[in-house]
């Protein structure tokens, strides 16, 4: 059975992670670490920081739309360094947005 890219398309919008992804951290904290892309910043502070962007994503996932999920979390993979920092900058982003977006739609000021 031969998929149109269309059937595709539909399919991907329609699946969403129904809980944070599972990100191996360690190579993008060595890579910024390795080559001081982060201030200086050392590997365990690295460590440390995407452990706690994982706690606080496991926490508010639900909270965040269901493409936003999607899509943000086909975006930190690409590069093959995933972040959990970046993908809870990505979401919170998008939900900062929407909710600008909301609030400018209702005020007549779209």
């Amino acid at each position: 059975m031969i998929l149109t890219p269309f059937v595709i398309f539909v399919a991907a919008q329609l699946v969403q992670p129904a809980a944070a992804p599972r990100l191996n951290v360690e190579s993008s904290c060595r890579a910024a670490s390795d080559l001081a892309l982060a201030d200086g910043q050392s590997f365990s502070t690295c460590m440390r920081d995407e452990t706690e962007a994982r706690d606080e994503l496991a926490k508010k996932w639900t909270s965040y739309s269901g493409p936003a999920r999607s899509r943000c979390s086909a975006e930190v993979m690409i590069g093959g360094d995933p972040s959990y920092v970046e993908l809870s900058e990505c979401l919170e982003m998008d939900k900062t947005v929407s909710q600008t977006g909301g609030a400018q739609h209702a005020l007549g000021t779209r």
